[in-house]
């Protein structure tokens, strides 16, 4: 807004106070959240007072998405999903805390990267957002299957997954060289692989949770979060990460194959 003298004024409410912008709501839910993620690390009350919130917050959610559509099978998968990763990463940070952290990482970074390669190849907004029942008839579009799945979530472009993932393999390797330099962590071919198919899978999950909401006509599944929408929407790619190569990685744990 701009002022009769030509300087620039912030948006201000009814009382005559600036507005806090989306931007600086989520700076600070993202610090917030990189300072919890530590403790959550390091502090088993901290933990479990964190898990306790986001498992019930994550039940309100699901029971309104339910009330929305009933037990669709794509609620069914992603409630499956969202149980057993809330469980192994649990685990993965009683067990083994450094591969806890590569998984963290990796999903945090393709997350992060996939914003922002799409922003910097200026293709954000370019897409209308599909339904599901748009996305699965043939005639909808011309695009590939896999491309018009990437319709089902706003923000999301070819690019800025291509990106995403190239960026969390990136620092999944990078934390994981780090981690057996300076804590001697030992890594098979086993773990080669699951660190490898880690970004894939995040970004499976972030649009498994899409179609979800898309199903149940809804924007966000709720809004605890400025800025972010609700849990499972800040979640969603790091559950199918935890479910399927945090279990994966329990499973080579107990083997000792790690």
């Amino acid at each position: 807004m701009t002022s009769r003298s030509g300087v620039d004024e912030k948006p201000r409410t009814s009382e005559g106070k600036p507005h806090m912008s989306g931007a600086t709501l989520k700076t600070i839910v993202g610090i917030l959240a990189i300072v919890g993620l530590v403790a959550v690390f390091i502090w088993l009350p901290i933990r479990t007072i964190v898990f306790a919130a986001i498992v019930i917050l994550s039940v309100v959610e699901f029971w309104k998405v339910v009330r929305a559509i009933g037990w669709h099978p794509i609620v069914v998968a992603q409630a499956a999903a969202t149980a057993v990763g809330y469980a192994t990463m649990w685990e993965l940070m009683d067990r083994e805390w450094r591969w806890a952290l590569v998984l963290l990482v990796s999903t945090i970074a393709t997350d992060s990267f996939a914003l922002f390669g799409g922003i910097g190849c200026s293709k954000i907004g370019d897409y209308k957002v599909m339904t599901l029942g748009e996305l699965v008839s043939r005639t909808a579009s011309s695009d590939r299957l896999w491309v018009r799945l990437l319709r089902s979530s706003p923000n999301k472009t070819v690019e800025g997954t291509v990106t995403g993932m190239l960026a969390g393999l990136i620092f999944s390797f990078g934390i994981l060289g780090l981690l057996v330099m300076h804590t001697g962590l030992s890594v098979t071919w086993h773990a080669v692989v699951l660190v490898s198919l880690a970004p894939l899978i995040a970004v499976v999950g972030d649009l498994a949770e899409s179609l979800m909401k898309r199903t149940a006509n809804l924007k966000d599944t709720g809004d605890v979060l400025p800025g972010h929408g609700g849990i499972l929407d800040r979640l969603d790619s790091h559950v199918w990460v935890w479910s399927i190569e945090g279990l994966a990685l329990l499973v080579l744990l107990s083997n000792r194959l790690l």
